[in-house]
């Protein structure tokens, strides 16, 4: 693999532990909030472009 392709490769390893904290800590609330605010964010990134 190349570099390229180690941040894709980061974030698929990095993604269940980070949402299993994020739900232990915050609830599934604040999971599915950050996931939508996230989701908002891209979808005004690409209204930019």
């Amino acid at each position: 693999m190349g570099k390229l392709a180690m941040p894709s490769l980061l974030a698929q390893a990095l993604s269940p532990p980070i949402g299993a904290i994020l739900i232990d800590v915050g609830g599934p609330d604040a999971a599915l909030g950050l996931l939508s605010g996230l989701a908002c964010l891209n979808l005004a990134f690409l209204g930019l472009l």
